[in-house]
């Protein structure tokens, strides 16, 4: 959690499988998130 002009910001990865994350960017106040700001997702590729 980061002071972002009087904004207490929080980035999240939270994970979902052993390729995928999900990444969320906003406010996070007492177990739950408030507002968000950015929210994707990430998967990885096979080799």
């Amino acid at each position: 959690m980061y002071d972002y002009g009087g904004t207490f910001v929080t980035e999240m990865w939270i994970y979902k499988d052993e390729k995928t994350y999900d990444f969320i960017v906003g406010v996070y106040e007492n177990g739950e998130w408030t507002q968000k700001f950015l929210e994707t997702e990430f998967i990885g590729k096979s080799k």
